[in-house]
């Protein structure tokens, strides 16, 4: 059996909440003019099912399951693009990759972040990346990322 009937089986069999987020990201790839390849679903999914994240190798090691000649640079291209087209984000701080709510506002997204028990968060409302914004230009910064890690203890974590 090939490698694409293998990444085809794999989304094939995915569940109804997880095909509704490709038709969501194939639209937003589609409105960009830009193509959602079958691998790059693949990486979505696999950094979607991961609560806290998947890092790179790790990634790698899953997909080739389906693709035994994948190699680094299959991951982190299909990384990159889903990354540009603000499907997921690089946690810098942890050096993971996780999928990112696909809102209108994808692309100004704050995660609070536990070190402790690597609980994650996204902010979502809306005035707080606004709020932050300011900040930066009040500060002389550009914020044009568009993407803020806030690494601070989770109620569980924090001493009473």
């Amino acid at each position: 059996m090939s490698e694409l009937l293998h990444i085809n089986a794999y989304l094939e069999k995915c569940q109804p909440d997880e095909k509704k987020m490709l038709n969501m990201a194939i639209e937003r790839c589609r409105n960009l003019k830009v193509n959602l390849t079958p691998i790059r679903q693949v990486v979505m999914l696999m950094v979607a099912r991961s609560a806290t994240g998947l890092k790179a190798y790790a990634l790698l090691e899953s997909l080739k399951l389906l693709a035994p000649s994948a190699v680094p640079q299959t991951v982190y291209r299909a990384l990159n693009f889903l990354i540009k087209a603000g499907l997921i984000m690089k946690i810098s701080s942890c050096q993971t990759f996780k999928i990112c709510p696909l809102t209108d506002s994808a692309s100004s997204q704050a995660l609070l972040i536990c070190p402790q028990c690597n609980k994650q968060a996204f902010i979502t409302e809306g005035g707080f990346y606004d709020e932050f914004t300011q900040l930066l230009q009040l500060y002389a910064f550009s914020g044009r990322t568009g993407k803020v890690e806030i690494v601070t203890l989770c109620n569980l974590c924090a001493p009473e």
